[in-house]
């Protein structure tokens, strides 16, 4: 994704958005609040390609802040749209468990910020500003992510851009996932050690998305079919055809993606229920 339609992809056009950029070594902190459709304009993206080829970390906050604010605390969150992890120990490794993980809902995007290094974000809607930092810190706990990123007034790096942050520039890219805008029901519960509890997920939207319909029909079939191999072509093209019907953007890529994690998790599944 390029960084305009990451912005626009995030927010909608009126909404107040806070962008910031600092040089790694520098201690002034520059921020600007503006609207998402200001940000999106050619003038203003070539304004942070610039600061950002003149060494600057760019960066955009995660939630629309309230129309007048001037300042980037939890109190000038206007509202809660996203919940994220900032995955940076063993990060291959954890974000394939992230991705696998059946009980988790599927994230929107993932974000590479450095080799070996990633953000993981979820859309989200009828969060409490509370409650998205209570699931954030589980979260972090439960997978090992960096726990100094959970508050709601974080801001994340921005796609198309350089981390400036090594002597290496490396560019940053995004992956969408999905459309999906979850509720507080579509994640897992878990206890003050983090522990995953049960919950009856009956009351769950994300039941009603039809990524999560195309997900549990290509699992379903996966499962039952005694050759994987022999089915994934078939596999393929239905969900190309289901996501073009829906004006899905890039259909192809979405629907190679979702057989591959479904392959993967398949996979898991039929290893751990061979165990002891």
């Amino acid at each position: 994704m390029t960084t305009w339609e990451y912005i626009r992809d995030l927010f909608r056009p009126n909404d107040r958005i806070v962008i910031c950029w600092k040089i790694h070594t520098a201690t002034t902190f520059h921020q600007r609040f503006l609207s998402a459709e200001d940000a999106c304009q050619d003038r203003y993206q070539r304004f942070l390609r610039a600061m950002n080829a003149q060494g600057n970390n760019i960066y955009i906050g995660m939630n629309p802040i309230h129309a007048r604010s001037r300042s980037r605390t939890k109190a000038d969150i206007a509202e809660i749209r996203r919940v994220y992890l900032d995955v940076d120990h063993e990060a291959d490794t954890v974000l394939n468990t992230i991705l696998l993980d059946a009980h988790l809902p599927q994230p929107n995007y993932v974000l590479n910020t450095s080799p070996g290094k990633y953000q993981v974000i979820w859309n989200v809607e009828r969060f409490e500003p509370g409650d998205a930092e209570a699931l954030m810190r589980a979260l972090c706990r439960h997978y090992g992510a960096d726990p100094a990123t959970v508050d709601i007034s974080r801001v994340f790096r921005l796609p198309g851009l350089h981390n400036k942050k090594y002597e290496a520039s490396y560019q940053v890219t995004a992956r969408k996932l999905t459309g999906a805008i979850y509720r507080p029901n579509d994640f897992p519960v878990y206890d003050s050690a983090s522990t995953r509890l049960p919950r009856p997920r009956t009351s769950s939207t994300l039941t009603n998305t039809p990524s999560h319909r195309d997900w549990a029909y290509v699992c379903r079939e996966l499962w039952n079919a005694s050759d994987p191999d022999a089915v994934t072509p078939r596999l393929i093209e239905e969900l190309v055809h289901s996501a073009e019907l829906r004006h899905k953007p890039k259909p192809r890529y979405y629907a190679e993606l979702t057989v591959e994690k479904a392959r993967a998790y398949i996979a898991a599944k039929r290893a751990s229920s061979c165990g002891d």
